[in-house]
Formats: structure tokens, C-alpha cells, sequence
């Protein structure tokens, strides 16, 4: 008899309970609903831009490695050529030096207008030459006799071939000092190499030197080792001029 009167009660209860549930729900959806409706500001505020890549060492090292190989003989290969070109430049530094001192000398011994009086008046040609001495002692009496348009024209013709021909000789005597000075440097830089790079049982033998008598210099360069024990033996001919043939290497 008690069960009915409870039912209506137990129905209450049950709708309370759901009523208080959902109100709880509602307000935790409310709650969600306040705390994320700031999410789309912080994922845009929050956005990272990735700027560098991490690259791990071995890869590093390996691509270094690349790098050096491919670029390395170029690089070799431009500090060569730029060594070169710098001993070239020097070398054609040391010829202007060489041609400006001589131009310097000749234009200092250049006779003057006055002397070019002088030397017309004293004699100048075939004419001139053969009565020097006349000249010389009629000095006290009185003046020599000038010459005429022909044998001054002959006179200046002759002085200007000799100037020209003592100018060619002087060329060619620096000429040769500029070759005999190439020439030592380059056996000096074969001797050093030979000496510092040969190994066991390499001999140097084919360092000569032809002069144009016909006689020959030889360098034989003999070693034990890179560096250890190196011998240059030097068989030399008569002094003259002489002219670079070739550098070689013979090993046994």
C-alpha cells in the first residue's frame, strides 16, 4: 500500500536531479564555450615560421668536404696563375728599369747644339778627320774652315748610325743579363726542387746548358732521400753565353 504514494516521489526526485544535471551542463558548456572562444587569436598569435633548417654535422661535413674537393684545384690553379702573372710583372718591371737607366745614359752623352758647332768646325767626316791635326795648329791663328752642306749632312748621318748602333749594342749586352738572370733563377728554383723533393735512387740528369762553342754545363742531382743526404754535382764548360734547353726527371 506504500509503494503508490512513494512512485510520485521517486518521479520528482528523478526530475530534479536531471533538471539540476542539465543546468550543471549547460553552465559547463558555458564555461567551455568562455574558455576556448579565444583559441582562433592564440593558434594565429601562436603560428611559428620555421626561418632555419637544422642540418645534422655529418651532412655538414660532407657537403664541406664537396665543396673543398670541387673548388680546391681551382682555386690552386688561379693563386698559380696569379704567381705567374706577379713574377712576369716583375720581370718586365726590372726590363723598364733596365731601358729607362739606359735611355737616361744615352740622353746624358746626347752632344749639344754647341758641340755640334764645335764638331763641324773642328772636322766632321772623312774631311774633317783628315786634317785634324791642321786644324789643331791653326787653332792659335784662327778658325777651321766650316763645312759644307754635303759633308754636313755625310757628318750627321754618320753620328746618328753610330748612336743607333751603340744603342743596339746596348740593348742586346742588357738583353743577355736579363737571359743569364732568368736563366740562374731557373736553375736555382730546379736545384731547390730537386733537392727538397727527390726520394731514394732519383737522379736529376738532364739539366744542361749548350753554349754556342759547343761545350755543355750539366747538373746531376743525387739523393737518399726527400731532403736527407742530397749531393748537387756541377760540371761546368767554358764561360759564354748559353741558353736553357730543358728540365727533366729520371728515376730508376
Amino acid at each position: 500500500m506504500s509503494t503508490p504514494l512513494s512512485a510520485p516521489t521517486s518521479y520528482a526526485d528523478c526530475v530534479t536531479s536531471l533538471r539540476t544535471s542539465l543546468s550543471l551542463l549547460e553552465s559547463s558548456v558555458a564555461t567551455l564555450s568562455t574558455g576556448v572562444q579565444d583559441f582562433p587569436r592564440l593558434s594565429s598569435v601562436l603560428k611559428t615560421v620555421r626561418h632555419y633548417e637544422l642540418i645534422p654535422q655529418p651532412t655538414l661535413a660532407a657537403a664541406e668536404a664537396s665543396l673543398r674537393d670541387e673548388i680546391g684545384p681551382f682555386v690552386a690553379l688561379l693563386l698559380d696563375r696569379a704567381d705567374k702573372h706577379l713574377e712576369r710583372q716583375a720581370r718586365r718591371i726590372e726590363t723598364l728599369k733596365a731601358r729607362a737607366e739606359l735611355n737616361a745614359g744615352r740622353l746624358s752623352h746626347l752632344p749639344g747644339p754647341g758641340d755640334d758647332k764645335l764638331q763641324s768646325r773642328g772636322g766632321g767626316g772623312a774631311h774633317g778627320l783628315g786634317k785634324g791635326k791642321g786644324t789643331g795648329r791653326a787653332g792659335n791663328g784662327g778658325k777651321g774652315r766650316p763645312l759644307d752642306g754635303g759633308a754636313a749632312l755625310r757628318a750627321k748621318v754618320v753620328r746618328q748610325r753610330k748612336e743607333a748602333l751603340k744603342y743596339s749594342v746596348e740593348r742586346l749586352e742588357l738583353e743577355v743579363l736579363q737571359k743569364e738572370r732568368e736563366l740562374r733563377m731557373r736553375v736555382g728554383q730546379a736545384l731547390h726542387w730537386a733537392t727538397s723533393n727527390i726520394s731514394q735512387r732519383v737522379y736529376i740528369r738532364t739539366i744542361t746548358i749548350n753554349h754556342p762553342d759547343g761545350a755543355r754545363t750539366a747538373y746531376l742531382v743525387k739523393g737518399s732521400g726527400p731532403g736527407k743526404g742530397a749531393r748537387v754535382m756541377e760540371c761546368r764548360g767554358p764561360r759564354a753565353e748559353y741558353h736553357f734547353l730543358s728540365l727533366g726527371v729520371d728515376a730508376d
